[in-house]
């Protein structure tokens, strides 16, 4: 899987298949995430994205409280029709937004 960290660097994470299933609805383009990842190692330029032991998987916690994978805030800027912005709202969560001025 193909990213991009903070620094607009573009690095490439090697996801497990049972990850990316419990995940795929947060692993999609454009969306800004925090992910836990192993650095590169043994010569290789990819990260690894921080999974557990087959054998410890029954011990995950639900999705929602899975710290892995944090979904992040987007930011929204609105512009008016003659070009200038008045303003951004915040996406904080799925149902808060934070509106300024």
């Amino acid at each position: 899987m193909d990213l991009e960290d903070a620094n607009a660097r573009r690095m490439v994470m090697n996801v497990w298949m049972d990850d990316y299933l419990r995940w795929r609805d947060e692993l999609k383009k454009d969306n800004m995430l925090s992910i836990l990842v192993r650095p590169p190692s043994g010569g290789f330029n990819t990260l690894t994205f921080k999974s557990v032991p087959k054998r410890e998987r029954k011990n995950l916690p639900p999705k929602e409280d899975d710290l892995r994978i944090e979904p992040m805030a987007k930011q929204v800027i609105e512009e008016e029709p003659d070009g200038t912005s008045q303003g951004f709202e915040l996406l904080l969560d799925k149902n808060i937004v934070l509106s300024l001025s």
